[in-house]
């Protein structure tokens, strides 16, 4: 029999020949060409390997992109880890290629019929002295063998996977970000079920007061990136970050789990765990309170009993939420379509599943908040009836009662609802920055600028990479008439989402506001280019145009208006006040308050409007509201 080919390195073991790799017992998957990169690698490991050398060995008749080769590589680390120093066992040379950095065995083994897989004759190297100085037959020098292997079983049986002996105690870690888990596993359904427990860890973890959790909208912005912890860490200012990958094996789902101290690059906790699938995505709170363990926060009675709960999820149900989710964050009315299918397709699968009727709730209420026309009516009222299914599967679910805070607020003008709707999901959920950016909005419109700006860039450290909440922060400028504050702001909010249309909008109220309407004008073209223009965009448009003297043109753009269906009466009062028209300004502005569509709650707020404050109507408007006039 041929003799192997064995590389030793850390605690890893690579038979080239039987294209397997040991980590102690355990056999470590890869794919084929990871394992090819592997290989290639550790067998230069004296030298950097240039990126078209390493692509000419791993793909030598194919044409692949580098893109294809970064992402091995990242897919390679990460099953790895870390080697006993803390240091990746793979570095990159920048703008050359690769480098395997850790020390390379080389040992020579015979096969035998009686060798078991993982446990080969020679290999004194991965075993220790022990072994090598004794006889390696004879129940004598034997022993030490069984010893390190019953230890290693033992370690496996604990479910921990490393853990950096430096890190004894628990570290001082009050923020962290859930980095998106990397799916090992090959075939369609790779990523969703990864995502779906990235999504359940996040939400576990921010249910803890103490602990500042990044929302999974930003850490999703990391998906397959190379950056490093620490730049990520600088990027989202936070002490900690949680890593790890998913596998499915014979059925099973394998994670392994890594908190990584963010300025030392230092493995704090790891651990690894195997489940079903719905098992897998159970053990969410587990891993928060492992994680919270590690990083010495504070937990309230409360929380630790949230986080001793273990619910099964089923993963398919699980995938359409996160998809509605992500097609809610859009905020466009084609995503807000997709958005209700898939909680719809949630829902299909598990008719009480509760965070999908908030979903169904927040996706209606948008239809209601910005005008939009319905298929089949009544965005308002089904959204009611959806919060209100949602609370009454689960009372203790935080989007549920955000839902319908914001419900209380958009529509039916109950402002001590809604306030003690947004302050009850904060206490169930510290950590959810949708709970604390609309509550900082609501706060705004009640006329407390300064506690609503506070929580919006509260709202702000949780989701770092929201458009949405990198818009909404600068309102209270706007509203407070720092019409300049407010420009700058968005301005900056647009070098990092250029192409999001609410940013141009906000830019057009605020140069509106100011009377540079050549500015404005450009912005209302910009949004429009993005999205087809809608009642809003009309309504400005007929401001700007009745404040640069073309009063014909802003009628015209008024009976456009009211020919559609879906504008809102706010809208059309908002072209009146631009052309100074009062008596039909005011007309529409009750109807408003009356149909109770569109953003009419804004109307104590808006600088817009402000030509009509000194007339005695608008503050009867106000307190028909419920509002005290600002």
């Amino acid at each position: 029999m041929a003799v192997t080919q064995i590389y030793e390195f850390g605690s890893y073991r690579l038979d080239v020949a039987k294209r397997k790799l040991w980590r102690g017992l355990d056999a470590v998957p890869l794919t084929p060409k990871a394992f090819d990169i592997l290989v290639a690698l550790v067998e230069r490991h004296d030298r950097v390997v240039d990126k078209a050398e390493l692509m000419k060995l791993v793909w030598p008749d194919s044409f692949v992109e580098e893109g294809n080769l970064s992402q091995t590589i990242f897919v390679l680390r990460k099953t790895l880890g870390d080697a006993a120093d803390g240091r990746p066992f793979i570095d990159t040379a920048p703008r050359r290629g690769y480098r395997f950095a850790a020390p390379v065995r080389v040992a020579s083994a015979e096969p035998s019929a009686h060798t078991q897989p993982g446990v080969d004759v020679g290999r004194s190297a991965a075993i220790g002295p022990a072994v090598a100085a004794g006889p390696v037959s004879g129940t004598r020098g034997r022993l030490p063998f069984i010893a390190a292997a019953l230890l290693v079983l033992t370690t496996v049986a604990a479910g921990t996977w490393w853990l950096d002996a430096r890190s004894d105690a628990p570290a001082r870690v009050e923020s962290l970000v859930v980095l998106p888990l990397v799916d090992l596993s090959m075939g369609e359904e790779r990523d969703y079920l990864a995502d779906s427990i990235t999504d359940a860890l996040t939400t576990s973890l921010g249910q803890i007061g103490t602990l500042r959790v990044i929302s999974r909208t930003s850490a999703m912005t990391y998906k397959d990136t190379n950056k490093t912890v620490p730049q990520i860490a600088r990027e989202l200012n936070v002490d900690a970050i949680v890593e790890g990958t998913v596998q499915r094996v014979s059925g099973r789902v394998v994670l392994n789990l890594k908190l990584i101290e963010a300025e030392t690059d230092r493995t704090l906790w790891a651990e690894s765990y195997e489940r079903d699938a719905r098992g897998a995505l159970a053990l969410h709170n587990e891993m928060a309170l492992a994680v919270a363990n590690r990083t010495a926060a504070a937990l309230t009675p409360g929380e630790r009993a949230r986080l001793a709960e273990t619910p099964r999820l089923n993963p398919r149900v699980y995938e359409a939420y996160l998809k509605g989710r992500y097609f809610w964050n859009q905020r466009s009315e084609p995503d807000m379509r997709q958005a209700i299918a898939q909680f719809e397709e949630a829902l299909r699968h598990d008719p009480d599943y509760a965070p999908a009727y908030a979903g169904l709730a927040d996706s209606y209420a948008l239809y209601g908040s910005h005008g939009w026309r319905l298929p089949g009516g009544d965005p308002w009222g089904r959204a009611i009836a959806a919060a209100e299914k949602a609370l009454a599967l689960d009372e203790f679910l935080a989007d549920a009662h955000t839902s319908r805070a914001r419900i209380a607020l958009n529509h039916e003008m109950d402002w001590a609802r809604a306030e003690r709707g947004y302050r009850r999901a904060l206490e169930l959920n510290p950590g959810y920055a949708n709970a604390r950016h609309w509550f900082g909005y609501f706060l705004m419109l009640t006329g407390r600028l300064e506690e609503g700006q506070a929580e919006m860039r509260r709202a702000l450290e949780l989701d770092p990479l929201s458009p949405v909440i990198n818009a909404n922060v600068g309102m209270p400028f706007y509203v407070g008439r720092q019409f300049d504050a407010a420009i700058a702001h968005w301005r900056k909010a647009l070098e990092m989402h250029r192409n999001y249309g609410l940013l141009h909008d906000y830019l057009a109220s605020a140069y509106t506001a100011k009377g540079m309407y050549r500015e404005a004008l450009a912005e209302v073209e910009k949004s429009s280019s993005l999205s087809p223009a809608g009642p809003w965009q009309l309504a400005i448009l007929a401001h700007i145009q009745a404040g640069m003297g073309q009063k014909q043109r802003a009628r015209t753009l008024v009976s456009e208006l009211l020919a559609r269906e879906d504008a809102p009466a706010y809208f059309v009062a908002l072209a009146y006040a631009g052309l100074g028209e009062k008596e039909d300004a005011f007309r529409w502005l009750d109807k408003s308050i009356q149909e109770q569509w569109g953003p009419f709650n804004e109307l104590n707020a808006e600088p817009l409007f402000d030509s009509l404050r000194r007339d005695p109507r608008f503050p009867m408007l106000v307190r028909r509201m419920g509002l005290r006039v600002s």
